[in-house]
């Protein structure tokens, strides 16, 4: 069995810096294993797009013929409770059944494009959500945090999306200040 560790921190951004490499080298597209654990334990640190980078990588590898495994508690505060409020645990019977999409938390979508139809409503999903908030770019709280200074953002409030139950802070991506 091939064991792939998620590093303690697993996250595109490093002291203000995009890393990609860092975050790519750690998924092995060619483990020559049939069988594959993916192990969140050791990670303290993970961010949103991080996780659901690994949703296209264990459906690729399923769909190679392999069996895969996450390992993670689910304690708070913990990438594995961050994978489960994405309705990522989902993701074999997301993979096979056309009709179905992730079932997560309402402020942090997860969607499955799985096929022209899902990529054309995921387009038009995100599409609704811009029109509503008048702006063509939208980030959360945390993904604002995470940007360099230069980036110029509009604090837009809490919204509630259109079949959403939650309202969330939300900021329009502006420009650069550079």
């Amino acid at each position: 069995m091939t064991i792939i560790t998620v590093p303690q921190s697993f996250s595109f951004w490093t002291n203000g810096v995009t890393d990609f490499d860092k975050v790519l080298e750690v998924l092995d597209w060619n483990a020559a294993d049939r069988d594959l654990s993916i192990d969140l334990e050791s990670c303290s640190r993970a961010n949103y797009q991080t996780l659901a980078l690994l949703v296209p990588y264990v459906w690729k590898l399923k769909v190679g013929g392999r069996n895969i495994s996450i390992d993670s508690s689910y304690r708070k505060g913990t990438p594995g409770q961050m994978w489960q409020l994405m309705g990522a645990r989902g993701w074999s019977q997301v993979l096979y059944n056309e009709g179905q999409q992730f079932s997560g938390a309402s402020f942090k979508p997860l969607i499955a494009i799985r096929n022209q139809r899902d990529f054309g409503a995921a387009l038009s999903k995100i599409e609704e959500y811009t029109k509503e908030a008048l702006h063509p770019i939208l980030i959360d709280n945390y993904t604002r945090q995470n940007l360099p200074a230069d980036i110029l953002v509009e604090d837009l409030g809490k919204i509630v999306f259109k079949g959403k139950n939650q309202a969330i802070n939300v900021f329009a991506v502006m420009g650069s200040s550079a």
